[in-house]
């Protein structure tokens, strides 16, 4: 009787070791299975990356062709300009060295004072037309126009020199020039970097013009 009871024992504790170890397995597999993404989750994480991705390359597109209009729209203000600029800058800046070797050779000036005029006058009708759309360039344009009266009666005194002016409003055309035609190959007006360049190169030629004015007060 002992040993059958002895039996039942083991088998129980047998039966109750198993119940147990099933227990246990099942827990470990359904924590395993909450790591495991199933097929329909899968599904739709691709599709959303898809959409977002989409999404991405549609405001990206949109966001180019408003770029590409935009530029458009500022090559189609300027180019009305763009001869007049370019004509009234070269006129100016020529006829202003001669000019000015004219009176180094004790030259009478000729002709050559009014086609300086002429330049100049054709940037004074066309700079408020560039105003807003070569931002920047209205002082820088003002100063040129202005080339002609200043080198006709620009005169050598003491720490001064005419060639100096001459030599700072060509590098303020050559600047402008190079502004102009960077301004219509982008289809943006100028950068700031050409701004500030502009208006130092500007400052350059006020500060020799102020000088002569200077040396004649002394």
């Amino acid at each position: 009787m002992l040993a059958a009871y002895s039996v039942e024992r083991r088998t129980v504790a047998r039966d109750h070791c198993g119940a147990v170890a099933c227990s246990l397995l099942r827990g470990q597999g359904h924590r395993s299975n909450r790591g495991i993404m199933t097929t329909q989750q899968a599904t739709l994480l691709a599709a959303c990356i898809a959409a977002v991705g989409t999404l991405a390359t549609l405001i990206g597109t949109m966001l180019a062709s408003r770029r590409a209009e935009m530029r458009a729209s500022h090559r189609a203000a300027l180019t009305p300009h763009l001869d007049n600029l370019g004509e009234g800058i070269h006129q100016v800046v020529a006829s202003a060295k001669i000019l000015r070797q004219r009176a180094v050779d004790g030259a009478e000036p000729g002709n050559w004072l009014e086609r300086s005029k002429t330049g100049a006058a054709t940037l004074k009708s066309v700079r408020p037309k560039c105003r807003y759309v070569l931002n920047g360039l209205d002082d820088p344009l003002r100063t040129l126009t202005r080339m002609p009266d200043w080198v006709a009666t620009y005169k050598n005194i003491e720490g001064t020199n005419a060639d100096d002016l001459v030599d700072g409003m060509r590098k303020l055309a050559e600047g402008i020039d190079r502004a102009v035609q960077r301004s219509y190959r982008h289809g943006l007006p100028p950068g700031r970097f050409r701004r500030w360049l502009l208006k130092r190169q500007n400052k350059a030629v006020r500060d020799l013009w102020d000088q002569r004015f200077a040396g004649l007060s002394r």
